[in-house]
């Protein structure tokens, strides 16, 4: 979604994908002015995209930050399958060596666990609610994308208020889709030198070497026993009731 909407002429994107200003003191105490200095000031919509807005209670304060700074922001909330979410949120982290424990093991228990927390999609949507008005809120779904992307986009262009009917080679790309990852590309992605030139510089480039370096190797995608699938989507089930109800939506391909 990050890259669709910024190649909108009337649309800039931060330069740096994930700021994360809002979640995490070391980023906030940078202030205001750092945070405007992240984007185009000639552009109609500026915006950022950071994962880390919709990961309450590990996460907190981050509506109430916004409030104070852009209290007219809108908001596109990118939802998906709260259980395949969950896996591709595990693989993310062990991909990155940030998971060390089996998914059963990451997923022995469901309150307080951070996978889970993120999947219950009305619980983060009210911590937004009681801050912003509902129609600052788009909520769109990631199957959606896959399968209508075009229609979408026009939605989430009228949403912003920008030309709905603008189209572009680059919405017709898939982004971020798996690839095998190792320990080269790890250490290149962390490194001093992508830091500081990833905001500058498209992360694939950054990447390059690491991704098609000798190390890799294909990423084994973990599957959820039956058991504990069931379980997950009963211990879900209430709050993506809930979150259907709240958005008008009924997310027909989810499997909960």
């Amino acid at each position: 979604m990050h890259n669709y909407l910024d190649a909108h002429p009337e649309i800039s994107m931060s330069r740096q994908k994930e700021l994360n200003f809002f979640s995490f003191d070391r980023h906030w105490r940078r202030g205001e002015d750092w945070y405007d200095h992240q984007f185009s000031s000639t552009a109609a919509i500026r915006g950022e995209s950071s994962p880390s807005y919709s990961k309450f209670p590990k996460v907190p304060h981050v509506p109430e930050r916004m409030k104070t700074v852009i209290p007219s922001a809108r908001f596109i909330y990118l939802v998906r399958d709260p259980v395949a979410r969950i896996v591709s949120h595990y693989m993310h982290l062990r991909d990155g060596g940030r998971e060390k424990r089996s998914l059963d093991d990451a997923l022995s228990q469901f309150d307080g666990n951070q996978y889970v927390d993120c999947s219950r999609y009305y619980m983060q949507l009210q911590q937004y609610l009681d801050h912003f008005g509902q129609s600052q809120i788009l909520v769109v779904s990631a199957e959606e994308m896959k399968e209508n992307r075009h229609e979408i986009l026009r939605r989430v262009f009228r949403f912003l208020n920008v030309d709905e009917s603008f189209q572009s080679p680059h919405h017709n790309a898939i982004y971020h889709a798996s690839k095998p990852h190792g320990p080269l590309r790890r250490r290149v992605e962390r490194s001093r030198l992508a830091r500081h030139i990833r905001p500058y510089v498209p992360r694939s480039i950054v990447c390059w070497a690491a991704t098609h370096g000798p190390e890799q190797r294909a990423v084994e995608r973990p599957s959820l026993d039956s058991g504990l699938r069931e379980a997950l989507c009963d211990y879900l089930r209430e709050d993506v009731e809930r979150f259907r109800s709240q958005v008008n939506q009924d997310f027909a391909q989810w499997l909960i």
